[in-house]
């Protein structure tokens, strides 16, 4: 861990010191500051990554430059900004290796092939570097600006041909595509978009990727409360089935910290259950088919358009809410999305740069939908309350006593080649107090203000 050994770097180097002195058997005088540090305190840190000078320089460097990169839009190249700091970061130990330190090369770029380019127009020069696995050439670069340079010029060589392509779809598909050369560890990809939320979260890195600049907010602050209105939720025109899978979202543990984030994301991606999807084969997040779904769910083409290829078919909302969860899990796309969910607007961020990585205003439109169906006053207004909770006993929900049937009517609806139908949630309370098991969704079939006998038992 980089930036725990630069924050402990006194105590690293006291514990080396006195390794080496029981390896040779000789005392050997420790400074009292603990071997070369400039004082006894480690380094102050914005957020979680540590105050490097270096790192500071770098990072103040990159935001005011973009490069010119031939068949990249400007602003691609801005998006790529923060997975790259994200993985010189991973490469130079948080700008604490020598290679970065002495010679700007924060990337372990080595200077073997296909460098006469990189040579002529950064411009840089050759040196004889001893890394992990032994002495090499690697490149030396007069200053970050050339390493910028540089970097980009040496993404121009055969082995990462076809990096420009992944760079249009998202910066994660750029990292993962890029990884597989460039390191060729287990997991590299993974480690650098980890850094990367690292970066957002200390307020350097914006939700599409780009640099912050100083002093900057990335978007508007979302209302993250914990508590949303089931009542503004049927405002924005929610099916009955979108509020089971509310209710179901509610319900599910692990997302209780962005169980609002989650619903906003859902009624964002099937507009409240009524697109396609949602209705036919109640995927509410557009998820594509993957054999790591396969328990839970079945593919299946696009309801409306097959050649958008194939998709996740549920059984249930309940069934979507298991997938959404096993996605986030098995997928390499979401690593570290555990690591997001202490903080709402976070992960509202982690969502855009993820779920829909060409979207750069995916994490406004979800704090936006979350601005209108948040409660006014922050307090608990579920999609439905959990019926075993017996607190909620005369608690004003019926000022009537002995066995009342409550039913409010939340909105009238009318789907795709269907009729128009009355949805209501309904409630059994017993002297006042809510029965467990007695509440859910109804819809009455034909409709407002149609009290004929069809249909009714």
């Amino acid at each position: 861990d980089a930036g725990l050994a630069v924050r402990k770097k006194a105590e690293l180097a006291r514990a080396i010191l006195e390794a080496f002195g029981a390896f040779v058997r000789r005392d050997v005088n420790i400074p009292a500051d603990g071997g070369g540090a400039e004082d006894g305190d480690p380094p102050p840190v914005a957020g979680d990554v540590p105050d490097v000078p270096l790192l500071r320089e770098l990072i103040a460097t990159y935001r005011s430059v973009t490069p010119v990169v031939q068949g990249l839009a400007t602003d691609v190249v801005e998006r790529l900004k923060g997975i790259t700091l994200a993985q010189w970061i991973e490469e130079s130990g948080w700008a604490g290796s020598q290679l970065a330190v002495q010679h700007f090369n924060f990337a372990g770029m080595k200077g073997i092939s296909e460098v006469d380019r990189i040579l002529r127009e950064a411009p840089a020069t050759k040196v004889e570097y001893r890394a992990h696995d032994g002495v090499d050439t690697y490149l030396k670069f007069a200053g970050i600006r050339d390493f910028v340079t540089g970097y980009f010029l040496f993404l121009e060589r055969s082995p990462y041909r076809g990096w420009k392509e992944m760079a249009m779809r998202s910066p994660h598909d750029f990292i993962r595509f890029i990884g597989r050369t460039w390191a060729q560890r287990d997991g590299y990809a993974s480690r650098v978009i980890n850094i990367e939320q690292r970066l957002v979260a200390a307020g350097v890195v914006r939700s599409d990727g780009g640099l912050t600049k100083p002093g900057e907010e990335d978007g508007p602050a979302l209302l993250i409360t914990g508590a949303l209105s089931s009542e503004r939720i049927a405002d924005e025109g929610a099916t009955a089935e979108f509020l089971e899978l509310a209710a179901a979202l509610e319900a599910a543990p692990r997302l209780a910290p962005v169980f609002p984030v989650v619903v906003a994301q859902c009624g964002l991606e099937s507009d409240w259950g009524r697109s396609d999807l949602a209705r036919v084969h109640a995927n509410f997040a557009g998820i594509p088919w993957t054999e790591m779904l396969a328990e839970v769910a079945a593919p299946v083409p696009h309801p409306t358009d097959p050649t958008r290829g194939k998709f996740c078919r549920f059984l249930s909302p309940t069934s979507f809410v298991r997938a959404f969860l096993r996605r986030l899990d098995n997928d390499p796309t979401f690593a570290g999305w555990i690591d997001n969910i202490d903080d709402g607007a976070r992960f509202a961020a982690f969502l855009g740069r993820t779920w829909r990585p060409n979207d750069p205003t995916y994490a406004d439109k979800i704090a936006g939908i979350l601005a209108r169906i948040g409660s006014d006053d922050g307090g608990r207004d579920p999609i439905i309350e959990n019926d075993d909770d017996d607190t909620h006993g005369g608690d004003g929900s019926t000022t009537l006593t002995g066995l009342v049937l409550q039913i409010k009517r939340v909105r009238a609806e009318k789907r795709r080649g269907m009729k128009e139908r009355t949805v209501s949630t309904y409630r059994v309370f017993h002297d006042r107090r809510p029965v467990a098991g007695l509440s859910g969704m109804i819809c009455e079939a034909r409709g407002p203000g149609d009290n004929s006998a069809t249909g009714l038992r």
